[in-house]
């Protein structure tokens, strides 16, 4: 086996590959991470806004990052084995949340069901509510597609749709917050 840095790696033979996921439980304050770290690295950008040749994918991508961990808590929950649904997909996980569904077809076909602790008060909340935290994620997501993708931009460039995302972003959590707890 070949150790890696990275989250998965190969061994010697081709077929086989390792996730290197997280064994304990996930939490609310687990997947804020990435939007924790982002705010750190915003606040280093602002003292020096050449730090990072591609400061996308150091502020907007973490966001999206986030908003894909808070889906999965709320639909998977946060014991590891059920969290880390290799069958999860995020735009057809939303899609369901937003039809009132408990369950989608995920990656390879696989059938993925609500069975986070959230879910349940999640699935009495009000529609309209669900359909706002969809459309959050969903613009959240979205705009970190070309950083994700192929889009290198420094700061003074990306800085306006970071302060958009962010905003976006704190709606989402409040948004998240009202419908879960």
């Amino acid at each position: 086996m070949v150790d890696s840095a990275e989250p998965w790696s190969f061994s010697e033979e081709p077929t086989s590959i390792v996730f290197r996921g997280e064994s304990v439980s996930y939490t609310i304050d687990y997947v804020r991470k990435p939007y924790v770290d982002s705010l750190k690295i915003r606040d280093m950008l602002e003292q020096d806004a050449n730090l990072f040749a591609d400061s996308g994918f150091q502020t907007i991508l973490p966001l999206a990052k986030s908003v894909e961990m808070h889906i999965r808590l709320l639909f998977l929950g946060g014991r590891p084995s059920d969290f880390q649904n290799k069958s999860f997909h995020l735009s057809k996980c939303c899609l369901a949340i937003k039809r009132g569904k408990s369950e989608f077809i995920g990656m390879s076909g696989n059938q993925v069901s609500a069975t986070g602790e959230f879910w349940s008060r999640f699935s009495k909340s009000d529609p309209r509510q669900r359909k706002q935290l969809v459309r959050l994620a969903f613009d959240i997501y979205g705009a970190a597609n070309s950083y994700r993708h192929n889009r290198v931009r420094p700061w003074l460039e990306v800085r306006p749709l970071f302060v958009k995302n962010l905003d976006l972003f704190e709606d989402f959590m409040q948004v998240f917050d009202e419908l879960v707890k």
